[in-house]
C-alpha cells in the first residue's frame, strides 16, 4: 500500500519536474528493473531484467538507462526507478540516446 502510494506521489512530480524546453529523441520499452548500480560521482545506471536492451524505435541497443546527479529530477528519479525495482513494475524511459547506441540519458521517466 506504501509502495502504491508513493508511486501515486512521485510519477507525477518527476514527469513534471523532468520536462525540458527540447525535445526527447528516444522512447523505450516498458520493461522491469533488475540493476541500479551508482557512480561516486552519482550517476545512476539502470540495467532491464534478463539480457535485453531497454528497446524502443530510435534507440534499440540502449543496455543501460542512465541519469546524471546533475539533473533537477535526479532524487525523483532514482526514487521513482528504486520503487518500481521493489515491486517489478515495468518502467520506460524517455532520453537522449548516446553516439554509440548503448545508453540513454534519461529525461523523463514513466510506470505502466
Amino acid at each position: 500500500m506504501i509502495m502504491i502510494t508513493l508511486f501515486r506521489i512521485l510519477a507525477p512530480v518527476v514527469l513534471l519536474l523532468g520536462m525540458s524546453a527540447t525535445a526527447t529523441a528516444a522512447i523505450t520499452d516498458f520493461q522491469v528493473v533488475q540493476r541500479i548500480q551508482i557512480k561516486e560521482t552519482g550517476s545512476a545506471f539502470f540495467r532491464p531484467v534478463g539480457l535485453v536492451t531497454w528497446g524502443g524505435d530510435d534507440c534499440p541497443g540502449a543496455v543501460y538507462a542512465y541519469i546524471t546527479k546533475d539533473i533537477p529530477a535526479y532524487e525523483n528519479i532514482l526514487a521513482l526507478v528504486m520503487a518500481s525495482k521493489l515491486n517489478q513494475t515495468p518502467m520506460r524511459f524517455a532520453g537522449d540516446c548516446s553516439d554509440d547506441g548503448r545508453y540513454l540519458l534519461v529525461t523523463y521517466a514513466f510506470l505502466d
